[in-house]
């Protein structure tokens, strides 16, 4: 009995999240294009400012984090053309205003910053999505509140002692979320919609999805994740949220499911097997669903380093009915083969993937992931001004050794805002790894560090 509510439950969320009389926001794109985003800055001079560009922090559903550095003319202008499948959140960071804006393909998004001495800067955002800069700042803010919120599930209440234990106590922490998501006053109802996508993808890849940390355990039953088709995920809406890149590889690289790599099957027969081990219902019946984790799989094939073949890119043309699939891939094998033959990779910042692994082996994994180079790790914080400096002094040296078998890697923890970890990490170059605090002590530990 206690089952069939818990189920029920469940399928109440997931139809509240998506519900036709809660959609607000327009069907998202499922398109690849350039999108502009666009500008000026009132009273621009050229002369005093410190910094005469606009830098953008993009994430997409597949990739990690793009960065952009957009000039601005004399006459305070700037303008660029991204490429973007969906929609693409970016961070914006200039001199005078830092907040959010969403790209969509073959569309605009403008903004406009009118300072006023030394009263607070008034910013025009316009897009067609009809968001407004505050609705996106509102929506950041409130979503590290709730995250934020430590008393969200009285301590007590629930007891966590098995894995259907923790299920129970992952889905009673994202409808409390979602509730407090749906009754603040303060961010508009689109807002409030993108809102709740957001946290049901990040929750769903932090909790459900990472039992493994969470519990201490290696595998689960494969039942467990039949959850999954309580929430809705072949549902294209779920392009809003900017949690997706790491929901879908939690589930390609999960311990349980041991799906395979899509490097060596064709497209129909790797996706049989993810079927036959992730048996869920809005697999079979959601072609989006398959699209998206197909194209995540490729894309991770691809931020390894490995170019798609040609038997994968006839594969590729011949599979998708969707030609944005077929475009974005093919792009993304382009800007790989370029990064590789150009040997930009010593002055280029790749965030990276925090390897699934025990926190014995974490260490010696992110040293793996680099064989054949020397490896210079770095722990660092973006609030440690010494860390900082450092970095300054052996900017000569990383453009001394680019192109040599040296590789510098960067590791921060949860001190290091991660907003403010986006934005400097785009300055810094190298392989950035962002360690949960356990994992941060365990190897502050091992290794004996003070610091």
């Amino acid at each position: 009995m206690k089952k069939s509510v818990l189920l029920l439950s469940l399928l109440f969320i997931g139809q509240q999240l998506f519900s036709q009389k809660n959609q607000l926001l327009p069907a998202p794109p499922i398109e690849y294009g350039p999108a502009t985003f666009c500008g000026f800055i009132d009273h621009f001079d050229l002369t005093e400012s410190k910094d005469a560009s606009i830098k953008l922090i993009v994430t997409d559903p597949f990739t990690y984090f793009k960065d952009y550095h957009i000039p601005i003319d004399s006459k305070g202008v700037f303008s660029i053309q991204i490429p973007v499948f969906g929609i693409m959140h970016a961070f914006i960071n200039s001199d005078l205003y830092t907040g959010y804006a969403l790209l969509l393909p073959n569309k605009e998004t403008k903004l406009q910053i009118f300072p006023h001495g030394n009263e607070e800067v008034r910013i025009e955002l316009t897009d067609h999505l009809g968001l407004m800069a505050s609705d996106l700042q509102q929506m950041d803010d409130v979503i590290t509140e709730i995250l934020n919120d430590d008393q969200k599930i009285e301590k007590g209440s629930m007891v966590v002692e098995s894995i259907s234990d923790f299920l129970r106590y992952s889905d009673r922490y994202l409808e409390i979320s979602l509730k407090q998501a749906k009754e603040r006053p303060d961010i508009s109802a689109s807002a409030k919609e993108m809102t709740k996508l957001c946290l049901t993808t990040y929750l769903l890849s932090i909790l459900h999805l990472d039992y493994r940390e969470n519990m201490n355990v290696d595998q689960v039953e494969s039942q467990y994740f039949s959850f999954l088709d309580q929430y809705d995920i072949g549902n294209p809406r779920i392009l809003y949220s900017n949690f997706l890149q790491p929901f879908y590889q939690k589930i390609l690289k999960d311990h349980t499911l041991d799906i395979p790599s899509i490097s060596t099957m064709h497209i129909d027969d790797w996706l049989a097997q993810v079927k036959s081990k992730l048996q869920l219902l809005s697999l079979s019946e959601s072609a989006f669903l398959r699209d998206m984790l197909v194209a995540s799989a490729f894309v991770q094939q691809l931020y390894d380093l490995v170019p798609l073949s040609i038997d994968q890119e006839a594969d590729i043309r011949n599979y998708f009915t969707n030609q944005a699939y077929t475009d974005f891939l093919i792009e993304s094998d382009r800007y790989t083969k370029e990064l590789i033959e150009s040997n930009l990779l010593a002055r280029k910042t790749i965030p990276m993937p925090t390897p699934d692994v025990s926190e014995e082996q974490l260490l010696q994994s992110i040293i793996d992931n680099h064989p054949g180079k020397a490896v210079l790790i770095d722990f660092w914080a973006t609030w440690c001004a010494p860390c900082l400096s450092a970095m300054d002094q052996t900017a000569g040296l990383k453009e001394e050794l680019n192109g040599k078998e040296v590789v510098f890697v960067y590791i921060t923890n949860p001190s290091s805002p991660l907003k403010v970890w986006h934005e400097k990490i785009s300055h810094i170059g190298g392989y950035h790894y962002y360690l949960t605090q356990e994992q941060w002590e365990y190897i502050m530990d091992q290794q004996e560090f003070s610091a």
